[in-house]
């Protein structure tokens, strides 16, 4: 799903930016607005992501966010304004939000504790070869035209995405797994002289190692909460 997200619109979609620019006669002043625009809404819905995957799982929200890609893509060969360009634009960069980053990253932090590191490493793996989709959609624009280019960009996306999205849990104790794919050990048998003490949670007890984790206001307080808010910023 990095592969795809990455691959479609992070990166695949400046091969549509000149076809487009061509066929209205925008500037590239114009144009590049819609990348602007993005931005601005990952900015708005990073907060409203990372509280909703909490809520809901981020099962739903994939679902939601790779239907939201789609339809924009499907959207998008029928443009016939600027406005329209930009609406359909941002249609797909919210359902990027719900469908990609924060959310893919939650689930894979739920189920890997000692292995998060390399868990994560792998996942970014389908950002990392998803280049070569820009020249095949190069390609297939010269070939039938960039409005149905992205048709079958939309079809694919729906096609893949979705059922993908199915195969997401939130996290592996509503399952009766444990991160890592652990097993948790018996507890001994309780007497007067080992009483489990109650100031762990049940996750800390399974575990046999504190789980550490930030409240949103201990978070806001730390520096390096703010390193890497700037650090996001500038890039």
């Amino acid at each position: 799903m990095h592969f795809f997200s990455g691959g479609s619109f992070y990166y695949g979609f400046s091969v549509f930016f000149n076809p487009i620019r061509d066929t209205f006669h925008w500037t590239a002043a114009q144009t590049s607005l819609a990348f602007t625009l993005r931005g601005l809404e990952t900015g708005v819905f990073g907060p409203i992501t990372g509280y909703m995957v909490d809520k809901v799982g981020p099962r739903k929200l994939m679902i939601a966010g790779w239907s939201l890609i789609g339809l924009g893509f499907l959207l998008m060969s029928h443009i016939n304004s600027l406005a329209f360009f930009y609406i359909t634009f941002l249609v797909i960069a919210t359902g990027m939000s719900f469908g990609s980053g924060v959310v893919m990253n939650a689930a894979i932090v739920n189920w890997f504790t000692k292995k998060r590191s390399r868990a994560m490493a792998i996942s970014f793996i389908g950002p990392g070869v998803c280049g070569f989709i820009a020249p095949l959609l190069a390609f297939l624009i010269g070939w039938i035209g960039w409005r149905d280019t992205l048709t079958v960009m939309g079809i694919t996306l729906l096609a893949t995405g979705v059922p993908l999205s199915l195969l997401f849990r939130h996290r592996p104790e509503q399952y009766g797994y444990l991160p890592d794919g652990e097993i948790a050990e018996p507890m001994p048998a309780i007497t007067g002289e080992t009483l489990p003490s109650m100031s762990h949670t049940k996750e800390e007890q399974n575990s046999g190692s504190p789980a550490i984790g930030f409240t949103v206001k201990e978070a806001l307080v730390t520096r390096t909460f703010w390193l890497l808010s700037f650090a996001f910023f500038f890039q």
